[in-house]
């Protein structure tokens, strides 16, 4: 067993570097290497901007080490949501068999606490039908603000469950009602599932799952434990959601 770390950023194209997405990209870096754990052997950059050559230069100054297994990926026009997440993920076919996790992280999210992917495989594996374990983040509409939170806004629909399998491993809130692109665990396997081509792909990839018996989970303690990650990316660059 091993994990592919994918991160995805993005960029609008023309002028200089994009400083605000930059310092997103940054700042989730930093906080993945100060609080992520696991047996990571890729990682890799899906760096979404074409026609911004700055900031493509910036990242990779930054992010391309092939000595360890970091790479930045580019393309010659503008991805998308959508795109963007099949280029990502095409590229981790290409990886060799014994990656067979994908933790995937946009560039603009940090960690609130330590995160033992390990474990999160382990209760990953110990459920077929459990297609994800994400990371709560902090109430993001108003909708969710006004209720308190992500599970509180629709409380009867998210049950704690033990993890089986893990020693000493957390709990986890089991639940039905959306996969996220929000930093989250998922085998490679679901890749063969393949990423909607369309507006709202996030949507219709979570009407996919449940249509195929999947449900999915968030990895935390408590029903209600405090966000794992906070979304920093108060400036949107990104197409096609």
């Amino acid at each position: 067993m091993s994990i592919a770390l994918m991160v995805i950023t993005d960029a609008q194209p023309g002028g200089g570097v994009h400083v605000p997405r930059l310092k997103y990209l940054h700042a989730t870096m930093a906080s993945l290497r100060e609080n992520v754990r696991g047996f990571i052997t890729h990682q890799f950059i899906v760096a979404d901007c074409a026609g911004n050559t700055p900031f493509l230069h910036a990242v990779e100054d930054a992010y391309s080490w092939p000595e360890e297994r970091e790479e930045v990926l580019s393309y010659g026009q503008r991805l998308g949501f959508s795109g963007a997440i099949q280029a990502g993920w095409a590229h981790v076919r290409g990886l060799p068999e014994q990656v067979t996790h994908v933790f995937h992280v946009e560039g603009d999210f940090t960690f609130n606490r330590k995160i033992d992917l390990d474990a999160m495989a382990k209760a990953l594996d110990a459920d077929p039908n459990l297609a994800q374990l994400a990371l709560l983040r902090q109430p993001w509409n108003s909708a969710e603000a006004r209720a308190g939170g992500i599970i509180q806004l629709h409380p009867e629909d998210f049950k704690l469950r033990a993890t089986k399998n893990v020693l000493n491993g957390p709990n986890y809130v089991a639940h039905s009602r959306f996969w996220t692109t929000n930093p989250c665990l998922y085998r490679r396997e679901l890749l063969d599932v393949g990423w909607p081509d369309a507006p709202e792909s996030e949507g219709r990839f979570s009407i996919e799952l449940r249509n195929r018996d999947y449900h999915f989970g968030f990895w935390q303690d408590e029903l209600f434990a405090p966000p794992s990650v906070t979304h920093i990316g108060q400036m949107r660059s990104g197409t096609g959601y």
